[in-house]
């Protein structure tokens, strides 16, 4: 029996409220909740810089504490391969010519910019989030998200 599985995004993990309210639903439902490693990286970098902008010693037992007494699992992070050339594939199918690709990284990057930020198509990052969006599709499974952007299939 395969057991149902709900991600969280960078944007739900830093609100330690709705992590909170998801994982206690999730528990009660049966379902199992992750964080990909790279969504984990990106949160403790976080912590730590309001830490020291604070003038607080940064605790990483906090952060494993609180996602243990939630039982939030950290996802390995590995992309092999395989996957590489899956997702490159993927990609190229939703996003076949080049404007398309700098498009879909610039709705995706916006969504986080002010609206008057300017940044040249060529300059956008892939981001962290079409990593961790790729994987949940691989593996079919499920995301919890505050983006109103185009990553997933239309």
């Amino acid at each position: 029996m395969t057991v149902a599985t709900l991600w969280i995004d960078s944007d739900i993990a830093r609100q330690t409220r709705k992590v909170a309210e998801l994982a206690e639903l999730a528990q009660v439902k049966g379902v199992r909740v992750v964080v990909h490693a790279h969504v984990h990286m990106e949160q403790c970098r976080q912590v730590r810089e309001e830490a020291a902008k604070n003038g607080k010693v940064f605790a990483q037992e906090r952060i494993t504490s609180f996602l243990d007494q939630l039982n939030v699992e950290v996802e390995p992070a590995t992309i092999d391969r395989t996957t590489a050339e899956a997702w490159a594939e993927l990609l190229h199918q939703r996003f076949p010519r080049g404007e398309d690709w700098k498009r879909a990284k610039l709705s995706t990057v916006k969504a986080r910019l002010p609206d008057d930020a300017k940044i040249r198509a060529n300059d956008v990052p892939f981001t962290t989030d079409w990593l961790v969006a790729l994987e949940v599709e691989r593996r079919g499974v499920l995301i919890a998200v505050e983006d109103k952007g185009g990553i997933g299939p239309s």
